[in-house]
């Protein structure tokens, strides 16, 4: 079990205490003991964990209205979660449906929103382009970055643009651990009218939601999608979000054993390029890049946010 052990804080614990239009509050603190260093979402999501909009074990009428968990910063497996309940149901059911998950906003108000069932509603799509640093090692041309002599630089740093996509889904269930499994990873089939591995997701949260009588998970997602100057050096599927790196090294290898490369007896100052069997390469020599696959891949279908 994820959490393996909680118990109430009693000085952090109190309630009821009473409005003078009659609403009734309280407060629930947790200390939370888990088998591994997990992220919020999967503590507060954790089997046996009480959850937003779920009922105060003695006030039946009260719901929780908001969740906090903090972190010890000197113990990664101790968790702090405050839990605060209120009687006023009806206003925090419809506030369940506003962005700010605040009590002003009265829930969603456009047509398409006004559905008997949550789950009914249609997912948000929302399209964008964001700026993102990439480190190149070739010109647009194909041109190897080097000097005057033909030794490459390191790499060049420069921003371009992508595709990112938001997309926010009502879901009847969601699975916590899903979150760890998918964020950072690529895609592992296509996925949204997308090739395999050229999306990547970039945040998932979840929030447990209560609306029209309904209990839910709202489920938002960012993902960023690669385009055809991130394959770079390759255009072989499923290379979009490699690490590329310039066959070039100091050392060689001559007869199956690794040795130094020396020019005139000396060590060179700058990597030199190799061939595809690891040795030294001839001046003029066509550069070789080499990819490796630094993402993991993820169902991007199993988080249910597209049909």
């Amino acid at each position: 079990m994820p959490v393996t052990d909680f118990n109430i804080l009693a000085n952090e614990t109190w309630g009821p205490r009473i409005s003078p239009d009659g609403t009734r509050t309280y407060r629930v603190t947790l200390e939370a003991i888990t088998d591994s260093e997990m992220t919020g979402p999967d503590v507060v999501g954790a089997p046996g964990m009480p959850i937003k909009f779920g009922t105060h074990a003695d006030d039946p009428i009260a719901r929780c209205i908001s969740v906090e968990a903090e972190q010890d910063p000197d113990d990664a497996n101790y968790w702090i979660l405050t839990y605060d309940y209120s009687t006023r149901v009806e206003q925090f059911a419809q506030a369940a449906g506003d962005e700010s998950g605040g009590l002003g906003g009265g829930g969603e108000t456009s047509p398409e929103h006004n559905d008997t069932d949550p789950l009914d509603r249609r997912p948000k799509i929302k399209l964008r382009t964001k700026l993102f640093k990439k480190t190149i090692f070739s010109s647009l041309d194909g041109v190897l970055i080097a000097n005057y002599a033909g030794d490459p630089y390191e790499g060049t740093v420069i921003e371009v643009p992508r595709l990112v996509i938001d997309i926010t889904r009502n879901l009847a269930d969601f699975d916590p651990t899903l979150i760890a499994d998918t964020v950072g990873a690529v895609n592992v089939g296509e996925w949204f009218g997308y090739a395999i591995r050229q999306v990547k997701c970039e945040e998932l949260t979840a929030d447990t939601e209560w609306d029209q009588g309904v209990f839910y998970w709202r489920v938002h997602g960012v993902f960023v999608v690669a385009n055809e100057a991130d394959l770079v050096h390759s255009e072989t599927p499923g290379t979009y979000w490699y690490e590329w790196k310039l066959n070039a090294g100091y050392n060689q290898l001559v007869s199956g054993v690794l040795r130094p490369i020396l020019i005139q007896g000396q060590r060179p100052s700058r990597p030199q390029l190799l061939t595809a069997t690891g040795a030294q390469a001839a001046v003029g020599a066509t550069p070789i890049y080499l990819g490796f696959r630094v993402l993991p891949d993820a169902s991007f279908a199993a988080l249910g946010l597209i049909d």
